[in-house]
């Protein structure tokens, strides 16, 4: 596998705007955003695309989500 740039910025190699995180996901400001307020929650362990995701990582990515909305409204 190539080092993938998300894998490096959950284990904090580089800067990032945090959102949210917990044990399972990470919720970070878009660098590049076209659209103010856009943003990105990435599961901790590697994966290539959202179908491989179990139901446990697609039900926390969904929570961080959730969880991350309050702190764009502010």
């Amino acid at each position: 596998m190539t080092e993938c740039v998300f894998c490096r910025i959950v284990r904090g190699e580089l800067p990032v705007s945090k959102v949210y995180e917990d044990a399972h996901t990470l919720a970070i400001m878009d660098l590049q955003s076209v659209n103010p307020g856009h943003m990105l929650v990435l599961v901790k362990p590697h994966h290539e695309n959202i179908y491989s995701l179990d139901d446990t990582l697609a039900g926390a990515a969904l929570c961080a989500a959730l969880a991350s909305g309050p702190a764009l409204a502010q």
